[in-house]
């Protein structure tokens, strides 16, 4: 078969060989603007918090770990779900507290606390984004066939008390203020998007988010009209009689109120808040057999989004498709590549992330199959980068990241795809101004035994405008034995080191043998970056080098407990930069609290150790919590008997 072409099998094996590899290797390159997200659902507490009847003490310990796993991943955005079923994990002037933060709906959190406030301050000061993830029309999970909806509000009161529905509403609940706006279909009841009155009251819940908090985004799941089995027949009948909106046709009418409902949204957030993103991850296939080769559910008919509208009408920043599915899956017509590549088709100026199935790569999450070989993600964040319009990925779920295995995803991540970090790539409808330059850029040299760490200190730069505040830091290192070319260095990937919430970092032993040379700059929400701060040399420029780190401590720090596991005893070491009060306790996963360590006023400054006996103790993940000054770290130990 190889006559008269020149080639050998061998040479024609060796060259497809090399480009294909050259190509993977290419795919591979970590890109500096790239969206890296993962949601973190709260619903029936999948990803946090652990207990709907934990206290607040331990909530927030679960989220601040979260958090720092989410960074040491690489992951840039976090979509955090406050509203599962018109409820509230936030102080709303609307709807009730949720069941899952406090364990009894319209109850608040015990101590009490704002878990979206406490989230969006945890997340910016790690450099993130937080944007607020909402379920526009769910307002019953379940219900049972012997629920009534109707406008006699004490009748609604009377299921409630009966134990009828199955979400425990409080008297601020919707299903209890507007019945009239509830449509109950098959199991489920939801807010009846046919009506004028829902549109607006999603859009005044959506804007008291955004007026109140300082969130990057709005993020809507895919739960518009019921999914199957809870498929809407006629129950909304009465609505499409009364207020057809000239659609002769219900299905069309039906994608036409979510349409409203969308674009609705989005209008009033850009008139408030231009630089929030507003995003929605809609159902993988939008159409069965579109493109060619798929199958499955049809979004555009069962439960009426039609995301293609959506592009059309400049509704959206961007679109999360969740694409759940392997790669060359066929059997079912659900193949990941081929959804991907039809989804990047029709996106336009919008931005698309796709949506990735991580919960089926662990056995903790999904217990169907087939389950995710190891090397699935891996190859569908290679497929995506390979597709200029495919600008970042989504993982779905969040504990897949900060605590199940899930085939290694954490450590391919931190360790090859995501080793190095990625600003969050622009938006072109939005501003180009950037903030003001960082100042005053200095370095400060510390040495552990041999090890030298470079501590970077800068000025806080001022906002591209006073409404929106935030400004994130890119931290540059060049290493070069000539003063290199910064603009130059500022273009590429390799030298972006970190993603800074705040205008300090260590870069801990880069273990370099030529000079390091850092700068800084700053950007805003839309990623516009100012210009370069001044540069500092780690071999010129040092300060107060010490031959033994904790004599000179530049920071406050609560190491890793060693051993971990352990039994019955470990050491926790800390360490303070100045002299503080200092309060170390044990506390055991419901929140409460085990043992104080150490509580003492004006703790002198250096590296502290403290041993913690669990003799009397059971088996099982303990936290312990570093109070000091303004300084709050926590992090947890395993005890295994």
């Amino acid at each position: 078969m190889f006559k008269n072409t020149g080639f050998t099998p061998l040479l024609l094996s060796f060259i497809l060989t090399f480009s294909f590899s050259t190509v993977l290797l290419q795919a591979q390159d970590s890109p500096k603007y790239e969206y890296r997200g993962a949601w973190i659902a709260t619903v029936y507490n999948l990803d946090w918090p652990s207990s709907a009847s934990s206290n607040s003490v331990l909530q927030k310990m679960e989220l601040d770990i979260m958090l720092d796993k989410f960074k040491e991943a690489g992951i840039n955005a976090v979509y955090f779900q406050v509203r599962t079923a018109a409820d509230a994990l936030y102080e709303s002037n609307y709807e009730p507290w949720s069941q899952f933060v406090s364990g009894q709906e319209g109850t608040p959190p015990n101590p009490y606390y704002d878990p979206l406030q406490y989230a969006i301050e945890g997340a910016h000061k790690r450099g993130l984004e937080l944007h607020a993830w909402l379920n526009p029309y769910r307002a019953l999970r379940s219900v049972s066939k012997s629920s009534v909806f109707n406008e006699d509000i004490e009748s609604i009161n009377s299921v409630i008390e009966e134990g009828n529905v199955f979400a425990a509403n409080s008297n601020q609940h919707v299903s209890v203020t507007h019945p009239e706006w509830i449509l109950k279909v098959g199991t489920v009841g939801i807010l009846d998007p046919g009506q004028q009155e829902v549109i607006d009251y999603i859009g005044d819940v959506v804007m008291d988010i955004v007026n109140r908090y300082d969130v990057d985004g709005i993020h809507f799941d895919d739960y518009f009209y019921p999914y199957p089995p809870n498929s809407i027949t006629n129950e909304d009948a009465a609505t499409f009689a009364a207020e057809p909106r000239g659609f002769e046709n219900i299905n069309d009418w039906r994608r036409n109120n979510v349409n409203l409902m969308i674009e609705s949204v989005n209008t009033r957030i850009k008139e408030v808040k231009s630089f929030v993103d507003f995003g929605i991850s809609p159902f993988g296939i939008w159409k069965s057999g579109v493109p060619q080769g798929s199958s499955g559910m049809s979004a555009y008919s069962a439960i009426y989004a039609d995301a293609l509208a959506w592009i059309d009408g400049n509704y959206v920043d961007y679109l999360v498709p969740q694409l759940y599915w392997k790669i060359e899956y066929y059997p079912l017509g659900t193949d990941f590549n081929l959804l991907s590549d039809w989804w990047a088709e029709q996106v336009g100026d919008i931005h698309l992330y796709t949506g990735h199935g991580l919960y089926r790569a662990d056995g903790n999450t999904y217990s169907g199959t087939p389950q995710f070989n190891a090397d699935e993600i891996p190859k569908q964040i290679r497929r995506t980068r390979s597709n200029d319009n495919i600008l970042g990925s989504v993982f779905f779920r969040a504990r897949n990241i900060s605590q199940y295995n899930s085939k290694g995803i954490t450590d391919s991540l931190k360790n090859n795809y995501y080793k190095r970090p990625a600003l969050t790539p622009s938006m072109s409808w939005k501003t180009a101004d950037a903030p003001s330059t960082p100042q005053n850029l200095s370095i400060e040299t510390i040495t552990q035994n041999e090890d030298k760490h470079f501590k970077l200190t800068w000025n806080k730069s001022q906002p591209t405008t006073e409404l929106d505040s935030l400004v994130f830091y890119a931290v540059y290192r060049v290493t070069s034995n000539e003063t290199p070319d910064f603009e130059s260095a500022k273009l590429s990937s390799e030298n972006l080191i970190y993603i800074a919430g705040d205008t300090t970092f260590t870069d801990k032993n880069p273990g370099k043998n030529a000079p390091n040379w850092y700068f800084v700059t700053a950007f805003n929400r839309n990623s516009i970056e100012s210009s370069n701060s001044n540069a500092v040399d780690s071999e010129v420029i040092t300060s107060n080098e010490t031959d033994q780190f904790s004599e000179l401590p530049s920071r406050i720090s609560l190491e890793q407990n060693y051993p971990n596991p352990f039994n019955p005893e470990t050491q926790i070491r800390f360490t303070l930069s100045n002299a503080s009060d200092v309060n170390l306790s044990v506390y055991n996963v419901l929140g409460q609290p085990v043992e104080v360590l150490l509580s003492q006023q004006n703790y002198p400054s250096g590296t502290h150790s403290v041993s913690f006996n669990a003799a009397g103790l059971p088996s099982g993940m303990y936290f312990y919590r570093l109070n000091a000054g303004n300084t709050v770290i926590t992090k947890k130990m395993m005890l295994i008997k």
